[in-house]
């Protein structure tokens, strides 16, 4: 990338490209195909844009359809009838409805996965050790409308479930290897197809008649998710008996704070039903099941552990040492696998985890691996890599039975909060969208820069950003390609799906920093609700900060001006492509008090942005008021936008989309001398691993001051669970999942 390129490209300047909606129909829109080829110097194009656009305009349109049908999967409107807060629950029973269809579909989607999409060999230890070249090169598939999962309107959801998959890049690459899809990951997301199925208009899918007979011929499935029995069968893991599940219980319970959380069927937090032979089924059970087959293909056929197959780069080469977990496993001979068995003492991961750790005590089966003598305390220590290893392994199975490398299930709940926004910005109905898309392509080259140039830190995109970049990923190969030929040492770059709050808010105002400081002093996030002003604040009036060149400010402030005079702009957060989160979780080690200090920081800085605007706004009204959630009018004084989003609680799922568990000595807690916090989920807090852009906890006592009392933000949010946590030592890790510059969790080692 020459420095001439990186001049024009930074300095352009061009106008503002969103608009309000326009009344009425407007001409629908019409996308040149040929437009659709990747060139080298754009990641993504305008129509490839567009057409993700009405994409997301469906699933959106799915979402609303699915959760407001009364009666679904048998969850009535009438349950919310005895609570004083109807509104609420009524919130959640459209939450739980969608929760259930999403359930069903990843269960549908892994059927597609196994069935329709072809695979090759499955790689074993030596191939990925040695021959991992030749694992990326493979032919790619010929997409046709028959091919294509079911696209027809309401019938989206294997798709839905395949985009929320890519969309988590390091993942998708790794299950695609796992399974020989590589077939799959180096064809392109099928746009034509797509866009050939949606109607311009009414945005429903329309494939047409030899899809949904090809789906049902291969799977043995119904094409219609909701046409789909109410129950899932299941195989004893004891008797191997058949018998039948429901996927819901369906009673709300005593609280819309955790509703349906008691319910037991097999799309319930509670899960609980018995084989005729006795034997109890629950997710842990269920979880400890994936891990011993996976256990049992490793001892047998020398398949590779998950976890195993990545660099600390997310690159499958270098492998030696990452591979630690099968060398554990196979140097004890069958004694986890033995240990696992249906029914005996290890019922769930905790026990799972004991037993990993008993190998990692053994210094007999640590020297038949590393070498070396045993000290006297018969321990040999674990490499860096091998730990980062042992823990990714882990990750894998804490909050997942499915075959695949990450909870779908979450992984699309949370992508629903993207495809919201997205719905309610509403870019499909403005006049002047392929400027829209322009402008958004050239802030996410510019995002992008960002990332290369600081591989270990996180960069928090803003919506606008988030589609190119999403866009971007459904084109793994090309993704992969582009990325790793333009970052040093090479890297995947990984879009992280589970990010701590605070962390996301803290990154967000360093990014928005560093595109001030790269464009010569352009505003990265066009919005003036009140969270975007506030991050602005510090940034146009820094005091006595020295990076920002006076004149780069001074643009800044005018810009800044221009957006509060520009009547197309609204306050609303809901209005305009602010910070992108749908990735947000809340984390399990973050205190109330801590959650308060920054959200009076950002207040304050709010305020003086009014003020010194010379703008009469109600100080606690913009920030805190009511909000639209699953379609109705829901009020929440204590949300911010970094937060995560209202429209995800905790008691319909088996693991909350919206948590993560970080807290020392619990649930998720690795085995002892490998794990740090917050790895196994998608964060990494290595010395590198995040933004040193001075922490607003160094002026804590002033802000303390102006506190009038320290609230406890979003209810239930805190658990007091582990997850992907150290057992010993809390020691941070020297780099994790997220690889150099992962932006949204990407952590870049030591």
């Amino acid at each position: 990338m020459t420095a001439e390129w990186l001049s024009q490209k930074l300095f352009e300047k061009h106008k503002h490209g969103s608009a309000p909606s326009s009344d009425g129909n407007p001409a629908a829109y019409d996308p040149h195909f040929p437009g659709l080829g990747g060139a080298e110097d754009k990641p993504v194009t305008q129509d490839q844009c567009i057409l993700h656009l009405k994409l997301l305009a469906a699933l959106a349109d799915l979402r609303a359809t699915v959760s407001a049908i009364d009666g679904l999967f048998g969850i009535y409107d009438s349950q919310a009838e005895k609570f004083d807060q109807r509104t609420r629950a009524l919130v959640r029973i459209k939450e739980k409805r969608w929760e259930i269809y999403v359930s069903r579909a990843v269960d549908r989607y892994a059927e597609w996965w196994t069935k329709v999409v072809p695979s090759g060999q499955l790689p074993t230890v030596f191939q990925i050790h040695f021959e991992w070249s030749g694992i990326m090169q493979t032919h790619q598939m010929r997409w046709s409308a028959r091919d294509l999962p079911p696209l027809d309107q309401p019938l989206a959801d294997i798709l839905m479930v395949w985009h929320a998959h890519m969309l988590n890049p390091r993942a998708y690459l790794e299950d695609c290897i796992r399974a020989s899809k590589m077939a799959l990951w180096n064809t392109e997301f099928p746009w034509q197809l797509i866009g050939n199925a949606v109607n311009p208009r009414s945005f429903d899918y329309q494939p047409g008649e030899e899809a949904a007979r090809k789906f049902t011929e291969i799977t043995g499935r119904l094409w219609d998710n909701m046409h789909e029995p109410m129950q899932k069968e299941l195989e004893c893991l004891r008797c191997l008996r058949h018998f039948n599940v429901p996927w819901t219980t369906g009673e709300i319970g005593s609280s819309p704070d955790f509703a349906f959380g008691k319910c037991t069927g097999y799309a319930d937090k509670s899960f609980k039903a018995y084989c005729k032979c006795g034997f109890e089924y629950n997710h842990q059970v269920m979880r400890v099941a994936r891990f011993r087959k996976d256990v049992e293909d490793l001892l047998a056929s020398s398949h590779p552990m998950p976890g195993t197959y990545l660099n600390l780069e997310g690159i499958p080469e270098s492998l030696e040492e990452f591979s630690f977990p099968n060398d554990l496993i196979k140097a004890g001979d069958r004694v986890v696998y033995n240990g696992l068995k249906p029914g005996g003492n290890v019922n769930d991961m905790i026990g799972v985890r004991n037993l990993v750790e008993s190998q990692i005590n053994d210094p007999y089966i640590m020297q038949s691996i590393n070498g070396g003598t045993i000290n006297g305390a018969m321990k040999i220590l674990l490499t860096k890599e091998q730990k980062i290893g042992i823990r990714r392994m882990m990750s894998h199975y804490w909050e997942n039975s499915s075959i695949f490398g990450l909870d779908l299930v979450g992984a699309v709940i949370r992508q629903g909060v993207f495809i919201q926004k997205m719905d309610n910005l509403d870019w499909l109905h403005s006049p002047t969208l392929p400027t829209t898309m322009d402008r958004l392509i050239r802030k996410y080259t510019i995002y992008l820069e960002i990332l290369f140039r600081n591989p270990g830190q996180m960069a928090v995109p803003t919506l606008d950003i988030d589609l190119a970049w999403h866009t971007h990923q459904l084109s793994a190969f090309r993704y992969y390609a582009y990325t790793t030929s333009r970052t040093t040492p090479k890297t995947f770059i990984n879009h992280d799906d589970k990010v701590s709050e605070g962390r996301l808010s803290d990154a967000f105002e360093w990014t928005s920093k560093e595109y001030k400081r790269l464009t010569n002093g352009e505003l990265y996030s066009e919005c003036t609700c009140w969270y975007c002003e506030a991050t602005r604040e510090p940034i146009l009036y820094p005091g006595n900060d020295s990076i920002l060149s006076s004149s780069s400010t001074r643009h800044s402030r005018t810009l800044a001006k221009g957006l509060r005079d520009d009547p197309r702009i609204s306050s609303e957060p809901d209005k305009s492509p602010h910070i992108s989160t749908h990735n947000a979780v809340r984390s399990s080690t973050e205190t109330s008090f801590e959650k308060e200090i920054r959200r009076e920081r950002l207040r304050q800085a709010w305020t003086k942005a009014i003020r010194r605007a010379h703008k009469h706004r109600r100080t606690e009204g913009d920030a805190t008021g009511e909000m639209m959630v699953w379609g109705y009018p829901y009020r929440n004084r204590l949300y911010a936008p970094y937060m995560v989003d209202p429209s995800i609680s905790v008691g319909p799922y088996p693991s909350s989309p919206g948590l993560l568990n970080a807290s020392m000595g619990g649930y998720g807690d690795c085995a002892a001398g490998t794990c740090a916090n917050m790895v196994a989920a998608g964060e990494c807090v290595a010395k590198n691993g995040g933004p040193d852009h001075g922490s607003f906890f160094d002026n804590v006592g002033k802000l303390v001051d102006g506190l009038d009392d320290v609230l406890d933000i979003l209810p239930g949010g805190d658990n007091g669970g582990g997850h992907g946590n150290c057992s010993v030592g809390g020691a941070v890790c020297g780099g994790g999942d997220g690889g150099g510059g992962g932006g949204g969790g990407g952590c870049g080692g030591s």
